[in-house]
């Protein structure tokens, strides 16, 4: 990887999101920096989506319907990038729970602030599979027909780790990529 620095990644060392020290991530991985966007919110929401204007673009351009955020950086920052796409004219629903709507008919966009391993994305995708299959097992009990077009159109995230372009199939939106996990 090369060691330029995208404008956003900047801007968010800048407002303290990067931290330097001896950490261990939540999938176990030893890091010397660890990436905190939750620091984000200190800040007033105009300099919080100008700070990631470009990651915001670059969500819209998939006109999703729905927006789900991985607790708790992954909900904060859909809930920023939600309101943005929203006073652009879209209609954006941001949730943390799947509903029946993004199951039957809705085009969602996963999204997490920091994706180390990929491990909890996969865990949320799981989920959605298994919500499409327990829908049309109960149509089938109870002979009732209905359509299931819902689909992941995309994963976004903030910082990549992983260096992973999809999941599961799924393609991923990078803020940037971000390569300072040291296995050992």
């Amino acid at each position: 990887m090369s060691d330029s620095k995208t404008l956003m990644q900047i801007k968010l060392e800048e407002l303290g999101c990067r931290i330097e020290g001896d950490f261990i991530s939540h999938a176990g991985i030893p890091l010397k920096v660890k990436w905190e966007i939750e620091r984000l919110y200190v800040y007033p929401y105009w300099i919080r989506t100008k700070a990631i204007e470009d990651f915001i673009w670059e969500v819209g351009k998939l006109r999703p319907h729905y927006l789900f955020g991985i607790k708790t950086g992954g909900l904060l920052l859909a809930k920023d990038v939600g309101e943005a796409l929203n006073e652009q004219g879209g209609k954006v629903s941001v949730n943390y729970r799947w509903c029946h709507q993004q199951v039957d008919e809705g085009r969602t966009i996963i999204m997490d602030d920091v994706l180390t391993t990929g491990g909890t994305v996969r865990g949320v995708v799981k989920e959605f599979n298994q919500k499409i299959a327990w829908a049309i097992e109960t149509e089938n009990k109870y002979k009732q027909k209905a359509e299931h077009n819902g689909k992941i159109v995309a994963i976004a995230v903030l910082v990549n780790r992983s260096q992973l372009t999809e999941i599961e199939g799924i393609p991923i939106i990078s803020g940037f990529f971000a390569d300072e996990v040291k296995s050992g």
